[in-house]
């Protein structure tokens, strides 16, 4: 029985196959070439959805590091030192797909620069978003990074011309404006709040796109904003360069510390990507610190930035003295400088210069409009004033119209007979009667006359000094704007005045040389 159990000595380990450890690395192998396949078949459906997402820096490196594993896969990487030939692997042959599906992830490169360039026109964009946005072009275009800033500057230009061609959408409350200007000197207008917020609102998108694109462009690209020492675009490509660890990560936004490790794991089914080599997963685009293409020299951004805030408040000029013209009155207009002026307070990114400049050509534009204003009523008031003057000298010279009874009022008045009595002046009662409506029906009749021509200058001159009133209860005389409004104003009304002085002369003079005939008192 002894003989039938195997001693000890008799038992031994399984002999693994001479072959076990030749398996284990063509596993490894299939293993990562399976994962470098993956990444490539997930590219597409990964990109769309980052650039969904709005996400162009992340879809272009992945992009990049789809394009390293395509070389990897078909040992197109010279510093690749273990090829798949050597474990038996014709990735080309017998793997026709990868050559395919790279020709499908290669078109996405122009799809990212593209939809990257167009995200450029939201002037919402903050400037981190800006920034990993500009880094997109700067990777799969190789462009310069002052090439980068002319393409954002470009961008905003289109997005500015957009929003100063868009055709008003209020063309009902845009002819009642109209309407109301012919009226508004007659009768005084309440601030028509619709009219007044859509003014206000087409001149604040301008300046929104203005202050947004010169702001963003100096936070973006300028070197001595504290407390850095660097831009931001700089030192988000120093950290590119860097290990993840260095000093550049504190100071750098979250969403521009992008690394390959940190890409995939982000991933769906990131855990497959854990078989990629380690060359891979450190992949990082190549960046030429001491090259010039990485470097925006600081003068060459500020001529830019000037040379396009320049432009675009030239064309804003043009444009908002066009809108300002449907504000029909000075109380509109100023309240459209008030709302504006206090949004424009809340800004922030502009230079000082900036500030003064829009809010220079602001107050000309509204110095313009309410002179405009101001001019028309006035001279309203003076054809009103001579066709009501003419109307009444009509009206006199007139004897079907009222009888004898306007006639009588200005013909002299005759003296009271007065019988004398004992020496003593005795009137009679019926004598005194007919003198006091005499002298009643005189001056009821100068009287009303002299009504008719002064409302002709009493209604307009009330609704003009109301407008004064607003514009004297403003205390922010910016560069003495409000000054010199109300100096254009007492011009322009000394000029009324004296027209309507002549007019007054030589209509005065003209019933003079007529009331000698008939003995009127004019």
């Amino acid at each position: 029985m002894s003989s039938a159990v195997p001693s000890r000595d008799q038992i031994s380990s399984p002999v693994r196959p001479p072959h076990t450890r030749q398996d284990d690395a063509q596993l490894q192998s299939l293993q990562s070439l399976s994962t470098h396949i993956k990444l490539l078949l997930d590219a597409p459906e990964h990109i769309w959805r980052l650039l969904e997402r709005k996400q162009y820096l992340r879809a272009a490196w992945l992009f990049l590091l789809a394009r390293v594993v395509h070389r990897a896969l078909i040992n197109d990487d010279a510093d690749n030192e273990e090829t798949w030939e050597s474990h038996g692997i014709d990735v080309e042959e017998q793997f026709p797909l990868v050559q395919r599906q790279w020709e499908t992830v290669s078109q996405f490169r122009s799809q990212i620069t593209h939809k990257a360039t167009l995200a450029l026109r939201e002037h919402t964009m903050s400037s981190t978003d800006v920034c990993a946005t500009l880094l997109t072009l700067y990777f799969l275009d190789s462009r310069p990074l002052v090439d980068t800033l002319s393409v954002l500057l470009a961008q905003r230009r289109r997005t500015l011309t957009s929003v100063l061609s868009t055709p008003s959408t209020d063309n009902a409350s845009n002819g009642s404006a109209h309407q109301q200007k012919a009226h508004s000197n007659s009768k005084r207008s309440k601030i028509r709040k619709p009219i007044v917020q859509h003014v206000k609102g087409r001149l604040q998108a301008v300046l929104g796109v203005v202050s947004d694109t010169v702001s963003t462009a100096r936070d973006t690209f300028q070197d001595d904003l504290a407390p850095h020492q660097q831009s931001m675009i700089r030192r988000a490509l120093t950290f590119v360069q860097s290990n993840s660890s260095s000093s550049s990560a504190d100071v750098l936004p979250n969403d521009l510390q992008l690394t390959t490790p940190g890409l995939l794991t982000d991933l769906p089914s990131s855990t497959h990507f854990l078989y990629l080599p380690p060359n891979i997963k450190a992949y990082k685009p190549y960046i030429d610190l001491s090259s010039s293409s990485a470097v925006v020299q600081q003068p060459s951004l500020h001529t830019k930035v000037q040379d396009w805030f320049d432009g675009a408040m030239q064309d804003f000029s043009a444009a908002a003295e066009t809108w300002l013209e449907d504000l029909g009155t000075i109380e509109e207009v100023w309240r459209v400088r008030k709302l504006l002026l206090k949004w424009l307070r809340s800004r922030s990114g502009l230079l000082e210069a900036e500030s003064v400049h829009i809010r220079t050509t602001l107050d000309a534009l509204y110095r313009k409009r309410v002179s405009q204003l101001w001019g028309a009523g006035l001279a309203n008031l003076n054809r009103e004033f001579q066709n009501k003057l003419s109307s009444v000298v009509d009206n006199l010279e007139d004897p079907e119209n009222e009888g004898s009874t306007i006639m009588d009022a200005f013909t002299a008045i005759p003296s009271l007979d007065v019988p004398r009595s004992s020496g003593i002046a005795l009137p009679e009662v019926n004598a005194f009667h007919k003198y006091k409506m005499t002298i009643r029906r005189h001056l009821s009749g100068r009287t009303s006359l002299l009504d008719r021509v002064l409302e002709a200058l009493e209604a307009p001159v009330v609704d003009l000094r109301g407008s004064l009133d607003v514009i004297r209860s403003d205390k922010d005389d910016f560069e003495g704007s409000i000054t010199s409004i109300l100096a254009d104003y007492c011009q322009e009304a000394n000029k009324s005045c004296s027209r309507i002085s002549d007019v007054l002369s030589s209509t005065l003079s003209s019933l003079s040389d007529n009331a000698g005939k008939k003995g009127l008192y004019v």
